[in-house]
């Protein structure tokens, strides 16, 4: 291969999905990233991705080249952070489901210089579960199935139904069916017997539309509690749990930047009781 740093530019989009979104991780615009893929197609004797409704996907054919370029990539990010001197932070992308990242990790920066002192989180919120995407780690309900992924146990995070205090009715708040999160909305009917009267996609959407309506919603417990006007409803039965994960690439274990993020979230989900 004539320029290695085309694979770079190979990795983003099959990270992002599109070229806009390579473009933007690389720092650079779509007519470069366009360019240096059609450059790789020439060398390559075929085209890395296929446009579909959904994006760029990989081309089979080049998978194995993607999963090189990947290793490749990890192995050097550990290298330099191991040779590189502690002194600044270096940043590390942290994806999460919005309530995971709103309730558990958010509050966990407050107070926690020591403990961050060689890290920079960037956090961004994850609806879908999936692989790590542009991402140094990754929070999820879910273990991986494809990739190489490392993952360990973060904690777990309880759902109930929750009312405003006297509340009388039978008119609840849930997640959308497309979601593919079935179990809070299952939930609720077993509570109520009735369909939810409203939809949002994300807990914390649900929890402002409840409070703004004073109707009921599938909350988590983290959420809830934290607001005296609200009571669970249901019997001690009617809870969901969910396990949560958390994932990084095998190429970074060892790598000092990712052994100290992991410790501070695992501090995270200590400081907010939401351990196995």
């Amino acid at each position: 291969m004539e320029n290695w740093d085309d694979l770079r530019f190979l990795l983003a989009v099959s990270k992002s999905g599109t070229m806009s979104g390579a473009a933007r991780m690389l720092n650079t615009n779509v007519a470069t990233v366009s360019r240096r893929i059609e450059r790789l197609s020439e060398q390559l004797g075929t085209n890395p991705f296929q446009k579909t409704r959904k994006g760029w996907e990989t081309n089979p054919m080049v998978q194995g080249l993607i999963e090189a370029a990947q290793t490749f990539e990890g192995n050097l990010d550990k290298e330099i952070h191991q040779v590189s001197s502690p002194t600044g932070r270096s940043p590390v992308r942290i994806g999460a489901p919005p309530i995971v990242n709103s309730q558990i990790l958010f509050p966990a920066l407050i107070g926690t210089e020591g403990k961050m002192k060689t890290i920079a989180p960037e956090f961004s919120d994850r609806l879908v579960p999936g692989g790590l995407g542009d991402h140094d780690i990754v929070i999820q309900d879910r273990l991986p199935d494809t990739g190489r992924l490392l993952s360990r146990k973060a904690g777990k995070m309880n759902f109930r139904v929750f009312a405003p205090k006297g509340y009388n009715g039978d008119e609840w708040i849930s997640l959308p069916e497309a979601s593919g999160y079935t179990g809070p909305t299952e939930l609720g009917r077993k509570v109520f017997n009735t369909e939810p009267v409203a939809r949002a996609s994300t807990f914390m959407q649900i929890f402002e539309l409840a409070q703004q309506s004073g109707l009921a919603a599938v909350l988590p417990e983290t959420l809830a509690q934290k607001h005296e006007n609200w009571d669970p409803v249901g019997t001690e039965d009617d809870v969901l749990s969910y396990d949560l994960y958390v994932l990084y690439h095998e190429t970074r274990k060892g790598d000092p930047v990712i052994d100290a993020t992991l410790e501070w979230i695992n501090y995270a989900f200590q400081k907010a009781k939401a351990l196995p």
